[in-house]
C-alpha cells in the first residue's frame, strides 16, 4: 500500500471524518483553538497507535512505493486528534529521487526531527519523540519522508507560528 494512502487512513482512523470548513463563507483569519486543545501524551500515543495499525511501520506493506513525502498539521478539534494535509500529493512522484521530491517541498526550518525503523519500535519510538518535543502544543506540522529502500521513515516536526500558518495553509481534502 503507498504510504500517502496510508497516511490518509491514519487522518480517519485519528478521527477525521467529516471537512468542518465551510468554503461559503469568506474569512480571512484562522480562529484560535478554545483553551484546553494541547496535546499530550494520549494524544501522541492515538497517532502511533493508528499509524501502526495502518502499516505505516511495516516494511512489505510499503515495499509497492519506494519513497514518498507528506506533509501534515497534526491538532486537536473537540478533542478529537485531527491532521490535515500542507501539500497537494495529487501529482505522482514515483520516478523521482528525494532530492528531486524535496524540491517540490516547501523549506522550512524543523525544529526536530527523528529516525524511525519499520518496526513495533519505530512507532514507540514516534510516541516518544513527539511526546518529548511537543507536549503542550497546540499544533503539530509533520514532514513524513517514507523510505521503503532505506529502510527508514524520517519525521521532522516544528510548532508552527503564526505566519506559517498563513505561509502553509491546509490544502482541502476533497475540491468540489
Amino acid at each position: 500500500m503507498k504510504p500517502r494512502y496510508l497516511l490518509l487512513l491514519a487522518l480517519l482512523a485519528c478521527g477525521f471524518s467529516a471537512c468542518t470548513t465551510d468554503y461559503t463563507t469568506n474569512t480571512s483569519h484562522i480562529s484560535p483553538l478554545p483553551e484546553g486543545e494541547l496535546m499530550n501524551a494520549a494524544s501522541f500515543a492515538e497517532l502511533a497507535s493508528g499509524l501502526e495499525e495502518l502499516g505505516l511501520f511495516d516494511a512489505t506493506a510499503m515495499a509497492d512505493e519506494p519513497l514518498a513525502v507528506e506533509d501534515l498539521r497534526i491538532y486537536l478539534h473537540e478533542n478529537e486528534l485531527t491532521a490535515d494535509f500542507l501539500s497537494d500529493s495529487g501529482n505522482e512522484e514515483t520516478d523521482l529521487t528525494l532530492e528531486e521530491i524535496m524540491a517540490l517541498r516547501p523549506a522550512r526550518n524543523w525544529s526536530s526531527s527523528v529516525t524511525l525503523s519499520y518496526s513495533k519500535e519505530g512507532a514507540e519510538r514516534l510516541q516518544r519523540w513527539l511526546t518529548d518535543n511537543f507536549t503542550g502544543s497546540t499544533h503539530i506540522d509533520l514532514r513524513f519522508i517514507v523510505s521503503a529502500n532505506k529502510q527508514e521513515i524520517i519525521v521532522r516536526g516544528i510548532e508552527p507560528s503564526a505566519a506559517d500558518f498563513e505561509q502553509f495553509p491546509e490544502v482541502p481534502l476533497f475540491n468540489f
